[in-house]
């Protein structure tokens, strides 16, 4: 009976790691979905940027643990491409980015569901 409870008692702790780390993803889209949505645009975007990129850095290590390597590739991809062209003041270039920050956001978010 003492291995019945102890492997209950195991399940209960994994269950709650995952509800938690659900929870955790999903909070991180939606504070990057909220950040990207606030960025202005290109010429302005700098400081924004910087700041939606410092929570990234800050909360990749954990997203990694659950999230596949093509997404977080494409994340940092995207990152580093508008920051590009923000640098070289290149609007269509910023949204193109911008945009497909977006679907790596929803990507993240699906592959967490």
């Amino acid at each position: 009976m003492k291995t019945f409870y102890a492997a209950l008692v195991l399940f209960a702790i994994l269950l709650g790691a995952v509800v938690l780390n659900f929870y955790h993803i999903n909070h991180v889209a939606d504070e990057l979905n909220r950040q990207l949505e606030a960025l202005p645009a290109c010429e302005e975007a700098k400081e924004a940027l910087d700041e939606m990129c410092a929570y990234w850095e800050s909360h990749k290590k954990c997203a990694s643990l659950s999230i596949s390597y093509e997404v977080l590739y494409q994340m940092e991809e995207n990152i580093t491409d508008m920051k590009s062209a923000v640098a070289k003041k290149e609007d269509a270039e910023y949204e193109k980015a911008r945009a497909l920050m977006g679907i790596s956001i929803k990507q993240m978010r699906r592959l967490e569901k």
